[in-house]
C-alpha cells in the first residue's frame, strides 16, 4: 500500500501533472487581465511539453489580447499543425488574414471550418468579416440577420451588422441592432461606445451622455471612460460637469 501511495503521489508531480497546473494557473490569471503573468504561465507549460496544443493556444490569446498579432499567428499556425481539427484556432488564424488584409487566406480557414462544421459561430461571423471587407454589404446584411434570428447572442455579430448599416448611412437600422446587442450583452463596452457614436452622428447629445455614463458604471476603473464623458459634458457647455 505505501508503495502504491508513493507511486501515485510522484505521478501527481510528474511532468503531466506540472504542465497542466501552469496551464490551470495560467488561465486564471488571464481571466483577470493579468496578461504578462499568464504568459509567463503558458511558456512553462510549454517548456514542459512543446506539443502542448491548449498551451499554445493560450499564448496566442495572450498575444491577442495584447495586439501582438506577430507572436499570435506563430502560436494558433502551432496549434493547427498539432490538431489539425483545432476550430477557434483556424478562425483566429482566419481573423488575423484578415487584419493583414490575405482576403483569400481568411477565407480558406473559415471554410476548412464550415466544412466540418457548418454552424460553427466563429466560421460564420469570420464569413460575414470577409464580405464586409470585400464590400459585399448586402449578402453580409443577409448573412448575419440569419445568424440573430437563429438565435446567435454574440456581440459581435450586432457590431458587424450595425459596422454595415454605418456605412450604408441607415444609422436608425444601425441603433437598433445595437440596442438589440447590448441587451444581449449588457456589458459589452465595445456596443455602447458604438453606440454613443452613432448618437453623435445624429446630434442626440443627450442620448450620447448617457451611454457614456453607463459605460462609466461598467468599467469604473478605466480612466478613458471619464475622459470620453468629461469631454461630452464640455462640448455641450456643462463645464462644471466636466469638471467633476
Amino acid at each position: 500500500v505505501i508503495c502504491a501511495v508513493l507511486l501515485f503521489l510522484g505521478a501527481c508531480s510528474g511532468p503531466e501533472a506540472k504542465k497542466m497546473k501552469f496551464l490551470e494557473k495560467g488561465k486564471a490569471l488571464y481571466e483577470q487581465g493579468e496578461y504578462v503573468k499568464a504568459r509567463l504561465e503558458f511558456k512553462n507549460a510549454v517548456q514542459i511539453d512543446p506539443k502542448y496544443v491548449e498551451a499554445h493556444y493560450m499564448l496566442g490569446m495572450v498575444a491577442l489580447r495584447t495586439n501582438d498579432l506577430r507572436s499570435a499567428f506563430p502560436e494558433f499556425s502551432k496549434v493547427v499543425e498539432l490538431d489539425p481539427g483545432h476550430k477557434e484556432a483556424h478562425v483566429e488564424l482566419g481573423k488575423i488574414y484578415l487584419a493583414a488584409r490575405a482576403v483569400e487566406k481568411a477565407m480558406e480557414e473559415a471554410d476548412l471550418v464550415l466544412k466540418t462544421d457548418p454552424n460553427y459561430p466563429g466560421a460564420l461571423i469570420l464569413k460575414a468579416a470577409i464580405m464586409i471587407a470585400k464590400k459585399q454589404d448586402e449578402a453580409a446584411i443577409s448573412h448575419l440577420s440569419a445568424l440573430l434570428q437563429a438565435g446567435s447572442k454574440d456581440k459581435d455579430a450586432f457590431l458587424l451588422l450595425a459596422g454595415v448599416y454605418i456605412r450604408k448611412g441607415s444609422t436608425a437600422e444601425a441603433e437598433a441592432v445595437l440596442k438589440k446587442g447590448i441587451e444581449a450583452n449588457p456589458r459589452a463596452v465595445i456596443l455602447y461606445n458604438t453606440l454613443g457614436d452613432v448618437y453623435l452622428k445624429e446630434r442626440k447629445i443627450e442620448d450620447a451622455l448617457a451611454i457614456a455614463g453607463k459605460v462609466v458604471e461598467i468599467e469604473p476603473g478605466q480612466p478613458r471612460h471619464k475622459l470620453t464623458l468629461a469631454d461630452l459634458y464640455w462640448e455641450s457647455g456643462r463645464e462644471e460637469k466636466a469638471r467633476e
